[in-house]
């Protein structure tokens, strides 16, 4: 019982360290996971490579985890030796907080690339807009902003708690969204 206990306190101090941290601290933590593209945008990238792999089965893997993940407008493109493919979609509830009982929430919309050849994939996940969402129901707030307008992406806008937040929930979602489309592409092959 005592080793129970201890392990639910072990994951209490855990699940709550992200909200116990400063501004800085969670910075720093995500510190070189992040870039910005030409335009400005916010990325995230990974290459996994796939020895043996050929394209088509990692073109079909992937497609398996956007119709999964319901994502839209789902584009394909065969250029040559490359497979391209890329949807949109939304990572949701990267912030939740509430204050005097009042829920406030922010999701992040987002485009995930995948560009497959034999025996790699690269993966791309470029973060567009937050939809900042204040209460529930019919007397909800809605709100759209650039990414790419808000600190620490423009490293000139003023800072705020709820950003940092919101852009420290973006990039712990979109990594971790990487990290499950890896595991994906690399499954065993079965014969």
């Amino acid at each position: 019982m005592f080793k129970l206990l201890q392990w639910a306190i072990c994951l209490l101090l855990i699940s709550t360290s992200a909200y116990s941290q400063t501004a800085d601290e969670r910075l720093a933590e995500i510190k070189g996971l992040w870039q910005t593209n030409a335009d400005g945008f916010l990325q995230y990238k990974k290459t996994i490579e796939l020895p043996g792999f050929p394209k088509e089965l990692i073109y079909e893997r992937a497609k398996e985890y956007y119709q999964a993940r319901l994502y839209e407008k789902l584009d394909e493109k065969v250029a040559g030796a490359v497979i391209v493919l890329g949807g949109a979609g939304i990572l949701k509830d990267v912030q939740v907080s509430n204050t005097g009982g009042i829920t406030s929430t922010v999701d992040a919309t987002h485009l995930l690339h995948v560009w497959a050849v034999d025996g790699k994939a690269e993966l791309v996940i470029t973060c567009i807009q937050y939809i900042f969402q204040i209460g529930s129901g019919s007397d909800a707030g809605y709100d759209e902003v650039l990414i790419s307008n808000l600190y620490p992406v423009n490293p000139q806008a003023p800072q705020s708690d709820k950003i940092i937040g919101a852009f420290y929930g973006t990039t712990r979602s979109a990594t971790a969204r990487l990290e499950q489309i890896e595991k994906l592409l690399k499954a065993p092959l079965t014969k």
